[in-house]
């Protein structure tokens, strides 16, 4: 058919209503009729007018531009009129009113009114209406009358018509808003272009009047028209969950939203209450004046959003639970996130939540896991298991906050009951408690374990199971009483209760204390999330039976979960008028003068702070705006695990400190053990030591190491507890048996027991380094074929040991008591002389192995004990790695961030020093060091907290020195400017010399060793600080004050310093002189006397023992003259007896012998008319060490210089042998503070032996 063939409609009413016969006129002039059903649906969705007519009034169709023509049909006639005749006063009024019907007006606007039905619209290219717009021109439209609906909707988000078809079928073409009523007021139309152009947004609350937000949604037809399509009214509220904003009590208390370049921000007029908030004028960002909502709109360059927030509060409690969250001082506070979004609340008098299950009966291994905030008294259970006979098992608060684990049994009829010490609980705070159970039974060989905020509080041995055939049920908040009765109330909040059928590690237990969900592996029984914050269903999210709350316990806010992980881009507001005690050197909230400002939140001080977090602004695709919107309270403690620097170490923060090991073997006391086969190794016979770390729970007859054969006579020793006591018994190859109970050994607590035997010398007992026994020591040890044994006797199944071993050594010497004391703590590396075999705990490849870390390889088998966390005290030291650190102070309390260095800390060489912990104060601050550094991994501020004290068990203020050595005070004092007022109350052995330096002048006068007590004082620093005393009452700087009074006074700034003893002893190496000898040049260790400036003799032992002095000190070179007439010279020059130098005025007398010429000689210019003058001399020679020639004249010497002026007239003569008589005929000794040439010792015959000390370069002259 050619597409200009034109055909002609006629309707055949004989083939049915709506079939048609088209006679198709082709080109040619010939027809061809088609017979065609017309259907009364449409193909597609016809076009849509509503009655456009008052009282609905919905938008015309403008066909404007357009040459539509309109098909009516029976269903949509043509419009109907209705003519009204009226005659008033003489005059005809004839009026005609539309009555029903489509039409379109002269302003090509269609209209529609009281009819209904659809019609086909047929548009024409031009005026003429001869041709038909093709393939587009012809539209079926429906009229109808608006069915409105009422939608619901968020103020500030997208409105959206209910029908998607048109937004499906044309994308934005099909959602095209007609807004009738509300624009600008209750809705805003995006006419900007971008991805949200046309979006409709609802801003204003039109819930009482929904009709003043009206929208016809149209689509675009074929032809460019708009059709509506769906009429609604919305009903528009604030959202549930809007965006938070906090305020204070103040602009100045309330940090602004800050809004990024390239961000508008508009708040728009509507807010609820007028007023609550304000741009600033820069519009740059926002503030919160009071409670209620506003309305943001943000726009950049092509894009829109609307955020609606909920101004709140800082201190409504509806939003914040506003109960301090325990931090520790030094960790930066982070955020903690509700993500526990309820808990259960109980009244303490009769609700509960009952479960159908008892979980832990007659299982040998679980854990429980709960978090609690009990109220101002804790009391009443936890966590309860029962049945018709009574409670089963119970976790419950005592009065006295501890926490009772126990357990009733049914094969002894009995309870095991285990309490944790006093105070273990606090009130009014979360906290999260863990219990397990390790190998229960019914026999008591289970140990129960109770964790408190993943720190281990206590554990105890000797518990059995839960095990009674009549539990079926479980109670959280109350005791199962008898009948399934319920007792025993819990007042106070529960969080998530879980328990698993294993024992969690202590890694696990801290890793599931913050865990939103908890590790779903297979021994998770139940996890009691109480996450429902409705109805009276406790769901169990790990499987079966259901909880259910009785009597009336209430949800309320759950535990806040800190969240390590947060975004960390905006950080947090603190709200100063709670507290203010923040590091403020790195405090620096970002303001719009500084809006990258990099800040950071740590507490530096007790007290309270409140921060306030934010979140980023939740609109998708909204450059990060954040706002203030989370505000937690945080009570800022002391840590009680942190590193300790021991003053009396002088080691500072690069000093060891005590950690418990990470395990330790628990034995039951009824059958446990651990079996070492015997081994050559063990039959040490001259010498033995044998130690060991136990923590008992029982001071009954218990052996720990045992290697002893019973009979007629003993072999073999042993090591154990008898009524508390040390016990150490040996048999030695004699048959004498050496036995001790001594010393104190208390259930509870670690305490290292140890023995040692010395053929021939002692035989000693220790507790804790500290020897409490000592008798000689006998013959041989007696070797016994027994094998070893650790935790019972080796002789028979008995004496078995109740409580935890940590460590066992064997020695085959006597180790001395000094090294006990200095090595009990450590780690050994398994290579020490002398140690035969070492066990230090800690599991291997084989949990049933006890591993000796010696090349030995001595390993035992362990026989039921159990390993379990917490082992004995280890010294530990640790290299912290510091970026550009600091110590943190701020010594004024008026002001924020107070936190005075009344520790007199310090920083050298990268390590962290204190030399105060007695100024600390409640009201000041405890006696903890904060440096603040660079995190070289992270690169974010971090601070690091040391715990200062005086001593510890590894520490005191006592230390050894050899004689001869400087007394150097313990760092940082020994860095600082030495004092005038330091002293010692020992003088001798300590000495002083000219320029403050103390020594170790002697050790004892026998030979022994002898205390040096010092008290040392030190200088003020510009960063000390003396609390007690006011700004203006600081001691200067450069004063010296006393280090560590006791008593004090004046604030600190005055008092007897800490006394610090120096045990001095003899060197082992000090070199010899011997009796005879001249000491001059060094030699063979002997120190340099010749070419000191100075030296004194300050010690003599011989001297001391009144044997006389041992050695003398003199001038063997200094010239030492005599008055001589030079008449007397001048004839013996004339006689030929002297001569003059040539190069000198000095006159020799060439008869004198080779070693006498050099040294006498004549000085004309010394003294008044000159002095026969005797000098000593050093002669090195080629090959050997030299000698003195010394100022002095032998004997023989004194004839050889007489007989030099033989032949001299007899007066002259007599004159030149007076002179010579007056030389010096013995060593001239150096006298203190007076010049000498040349230096020497000597030990001369006949005098004392013993300790010289000198001291060199000490004169003052």
């Amino acid at each position: 058919m050619d597409t200009g063939a034109r055909g002609s409609l006629t309707t055949f009413a004989e083939r049915g209503i709506g079939d048609v016969m088209i006679a198709w006129v082709m080109n040619d002039h010939t027809t061809n009729v088609t017979a065609m059903s017309v259907g009364a649906v449409p193909s597609t969705r016809p076009g849509r007018i509503f009655w456009t007519e008052s009282p609905y009034n919905a938008p015309t169709i403008n066909l404007n531009g357009l040459f539509p023509v309109i098909h009516y049909n029976a269903g949509v006639p043509p419009p109907v009129y209705e003519v009204t005749t009226n005659v008033n006063g003489g005059f005809t009024i004839i009026t005609t009113t539309l009555v029903s019907g489509v039409w379109i007006d002269g302003q090509k606007q269609m209209h529609a009114k009281n009819v209904s039905g659809m019609f086909v619209l047929e548009f024409y290219t031009a005026g003429g209406y001869n041709n038909q717009v093709q393939p587009d021109g012809i539209e079926v439209v429906e009229v109808l009358e608006p069915v409105i609906q009422v939608l619901p909707a968020e103020i500030g988000s997208r409105l959206l018509p209910v029908d998607s078809y048109w937004a499906q079928v044309d994308g934005n073409q099909g959602i095209i808003p007609n807004v009738r009523a509300g624009l600008n007021d209750t809705a805003f139309v995006n006419g900007m272009n971008g991805p949200k152009y046309n979006w409709v947004f609802s801003i204003k609350r039109t819930v009482d009047e929904p009709w003043s937000l009206e929208i016809y949604w149209q689509h675009r037809g074929a032809m460019g028209v708009l059709w509506p399509y769906e009429v609604d009214w919305y009903s528009c509220d604030w959202p549930l969950d809007p965006q938070l904003l906090v305020f204070g009590t103040s602009t100045q208390d309330t940090p602004a939203v800050l809004f990024p370049a390239g961000l508008t921000a508009t708040l728009m007029p509507y807010m609820d209450p007028p007023l609550q908030a304000k741009i600033s004028t820069s519009g740059r960002s926002l503030t919160a004046l009071g409670e209620g909502r506003c309305l943001m709109k943000y726009t950049t360059s092509d894009d829109i959003w609307f955020e609606p927030i909920h101004m709140v509060s800082h201190t409504n409690r509806n939003y914040f639970d506003l109960d301090p969250v325990d931090w520790v001082i030094g960790k930066e506070l982070r955020p903690t996130v509700p993500e526990f979004s309820h808990a259960m609340a109980f009244d303490g008098t009769n609700d509960y939540v009952s479960i159908g299950t008892s979980w832990l009966n007659a299982r040998s291994d679980w854990t429980v896991t709960l978090w609690f905030n009990p109220g101002a008294t804790p009391s009443g259970a936890l966590y309860t298991e029962g049945g018709k006979g009574g409670v089963t098992f119970s976790v419950a608060l005592l009065p006295n906050r501890a926490i009772q684990v126990a357990t009733w049994n049914k094969s002894p009829w009995n309870w095991s009951v285990f309490v944790t010490p006093s105070n273990t609980v606090s009130t009014n705070r979360w906290q999260y408690l863990a219990v397990t159970l390790q190998g229960g039974d019914d026999a008591g060989g289970g140990v129960a374990q109770v964790y408190l905020d993943d720190r281990l509080v206590a554990s105890a041995g000797g518990m059995r199971r839960e095990n009674f055939d009549g539990a079926g049920w479980a109670a959280i908040g109350a005791n199962i009483g008898p009948n399934y009765t319920v007792n025993s109330h819990y007042a106070g909040r529960l969080d998530e209760v879980r328990i698993w059928d294993r024992v969690l590690s202590p890694e696990e237990i801290q890793r599931n204390q913050y865990a939103t969900n908890a590790e779903h592996d297979a021994a998770l029984l139940a996890d009691y999330g109480f996450d429902e914050g409705q109805d009276t269903v406790v769901h169990n999210e790990a499987g079966q039976y259901n909880g259910t709350a009785v009597n009336g316990a209430i949800w309320c806010k759950g535990q806040l979960m800190g969240f390590e992980g947060f975004d960390t881009s905006w950080p947090g507001f603190i709200h100063t008028p709670e507290g203010n005690r923040y590091n403020v050197n790195r405090y620096n909230y970002p303001t719009e003068a500084n809006p990258n400002a990099q800040s950071y939140v740590f507490a530096v001080n007790t007290n309270i702070l409140e921060v306030w977090w934010a979140n980023k602004s939740r609109q998708d695709g909204l450059p990060p705006v954040y706002y203030p919107s989370h505000v937690i309270r945080y009570n800022n403690i002391w840590p009680t695990n942190a590193p300790q620097i021991v003053i009396a170490s002088g080691l500072g923060s690069s000093g060891a400190h005590l950690e418990p090991a990470t395990n330790a073997l628990y034995f039951n006391g009824t059958s446990d053990y651990v079996l070492i086969s015997n081994s050559p190794s063990f039959n040490v016979e001259g010498a033995l030591t044998v130690e060991a770390w136990v923590r008992l729970e029982a001071t009954n007859d218990q052996k720990i190491v045992a290697k002893a054969t019973s009979g007629a006579s003993w072999q073999g020793y042993v090591l154990g507890i008898v009524n508390g006591k040390c016990s150490a018994e040996l048999w030695d190859t004699a048959g004498h048996h050496f036995t001790c109970q001594a010393g104190s050994v208390p259930p509870g607590a670690w305490t290292h027991v140890a023995f040692t035997y010395a053929t021939g010398q002692y035989f000693t007992a220790y507790v804790n380094g500290e020897p409490v026994y000592q008798t000689a020591a006998g013959a041989p040890i007696s070797i016994s074929t027994s094998d070893v044994y650790i935790g019972r006797a080796s002789w028979a199944a008995q004496n078995y040991v109740h409580g935890r071993i940590g460590e066992v050594r064997v020695w085959n010497i006597a180790r001395s008591a000094a090294d006990i004391r200095s090595g009990m703590y450590v780690q050994l590396e398994g290579i020490e002389p002398g140690l035969v075999a070492y066990y230090p705990f800690e599991p291997g490849e084989l949990d049933s192995q006890l591993y000796d870390s010696c090349a030995n390889e001595l390993d035992g088998e362990i026989f039921g004990a159990l390993w379990i966390a917490g082992g004995r005290p280890l010294a530990t030291a640790t290299i912290y790695t510091f970026g550009s650190p600091s110590i943190y102070y701020q010594n004024d309390p008026t002001q924020a961030g107070y936190n005075p260095n009344e520790e007199h800390a310090l920083i050298m060489g990268g390590v962290v020093y204190a030399l105060r912990n007695d100024l600390n104060k409640d009201q000041y601050s405890r006696p903890f060091v904060l440096v603040d550094y660079q995190d070289p991994a992270s690169g974010r501020p971090a601070m690091k907290v040391f715990e200062v004290v005086a001593t510890n068990e590894l520490y005191s203020f006592k230390r050894s020195l050899e004689a001869g050595l400087p007394i150097i005070p313990p760092m940082p004092l020994a860095a600082m400017p030495f004092c005038t007022n330091t002293y010692s109350q020992t003088q001798p052995p300590a000495w002083r010399d000219r320029k403050l330096t103390w020594w170790a002048r002697s050790a004892g006068d026998d030979g022994g060793t002898r205390d040096a007590v010092m008290r040392f004082y030190y200088q003020m620093q510009p960063t000390f600080y003396f609390p007690a005393l006011s700004a203006a009452s600081q001691p200067a700087v450069g004063t010296e004050l006393p280090w560590l009074p006791n008593p004090s006074y004046s604030g600190g700034t005055v008092g007897t310093p800490v006394p610090v003893t120096y045990e001095i002893s003899w060197p082992a190496n000090a070199p010899e002189l011997k009796i005879a000898q001249t000491l001059t040049k060094p030699t063979h260790g002997l120190p340099d006397i010749w070419d000191q400036l100075s030296v004194d003799i300050i010690y003599q032992q011989s001297r001391q023992t009144n044997a006389g002095d041992s050695v003398v000190l003199f001038d063997p070179v200094v010239a030492q003259g005599t008055d001589l007439s030079g008449d007397v010279v001048q004839a013996m020059i004339e006689s030929g007896l002297a001569k003059r130098e040539l190069t000198s005025s000095k006159v020799r007398f060439p008869k004198l012998p080779p070693s006498l010429y050099q040294r006498l000689y004549y000085d004309p210019h010394r003294g008044a008319n000159g002095q026969l003058v005797l000098e000593g001399q050093y002669v090195t020679p080629l090959t050997g060490d030299g000698y003195l020639l010394l100022n002095l004249l032998q004997p023989f010497e004194q004839k050889q210089a007489r007989d030099a002026a033989a032949g001299l007239e007899s007066s002259k003569r007599s004159a030149w042998i007076t002179a010579v008589n007056r030389l010096p005929t013995s060593i001239t000794p150096i006298e203190a503070n007076r010049p000498f040439v040349h230096g020497a010792l000597y030990a001369g015959l006949g005098r004392g032996v013993g300790y010289v000390t000198l001291a060199f370069n000490n004169s003052t002259n």
